[in-house]
């Protein structure tokens, strides 16, 4: 721990070195820029990263059958918060009995699962970037429960498809997620990531969410 703290001081350290040196430093999101200012007492200008609009086409029909609930995070990360959604699951079928969790990204998290959990999931593994917009028009709903994600690209690459999203209300995710196109949760709570899990799926079923989620997904776009 105590070299954890010494490696975090350290880099705060160079932070404050390289935002001194530079003649304009910039964060992900609002959210982000806040935090780095704080730190450095130093200026920073919002620059949102963009998705490649004519790589992430959407699917436009409403999503029907067996819902299919899309991780697209990299599953070992502990910041990007698997372990909540895992938690929240049972809650998930509990509402949603023949929905199937798929989990994409990468990484071990099998040490993790709860029990029974396997039998309702499909590991996807990393697969390629020209798989990754079929994933997400494939999905019902593209969750994201992490913690103090700067941005949150893959919530927006999951809206310019056409799906709605599910995100922690943490970092800058609150400022991508609105009303109509998805929603957010507790951090850390997993029967609020589960109520909205299924609220949005219920969301996806209607025929104009797709196209709102594609028009909120364009201000992004390169």
């Amino acid at each position: 721990r105590r070299g954890g703290e010494g490696t975090r001081g350290r880099e705060r350290i160079l932070l404050k070195r390289a935002t001194r040196a530079a003649h304009v430093t910039t964060a992900l999101s609002f959210a982000a820029a806040e935090a780095m200012e704080d730190l450095t007492m130093r200026a920073v200008r919002v620059v949102n990263p963009g998705v490649r609009l004519e790589a992430f086409t959407p699917n436009l029909a409403a999503r029907s059958g067996p819902p299919r609930v899309l991780f697209a995070a990299k599953a070992s990360e502990p910041r990007k918060r698997l372990t909540d959604l895992l938690n929240a699951w049972p809650s998930v079928l509990q509402a949603l009995p023949d929905a199937r969790l798929q989990i994409g990204g990468g990484g071990d998290f099998g040490w993790f699962l709860p029990e029974g959990a396997a039998a309702t999931m499909d590991v996807l593994g990393i697969g390629s970037l020209a798989e990754l917009p079929q994933r997400y028009r494939d999905a019902t709903v593209t969750v994201l429960p992490s913690q103090d994600e700067a941005f949150g690209l893959v919530l927006v690459e999951s809206l310019a498809c056409g799906t709605p999203v599910v995100a922690a209300a943490s970092g800058g995710m609150p400022e991508i997620v609105t009303d109509g196109v998805g929603a957010l949760a507790r951090l850390g709570d997993v029967t609020d990531l589960a109520d909205a899990i299924s609220d949005t799926v219920k969301q996806a079923a209607d025929p104009e969410t797709p196209a709102r989620c594609v028009r909120h997904a364009q201000r992004w776009g390169w």
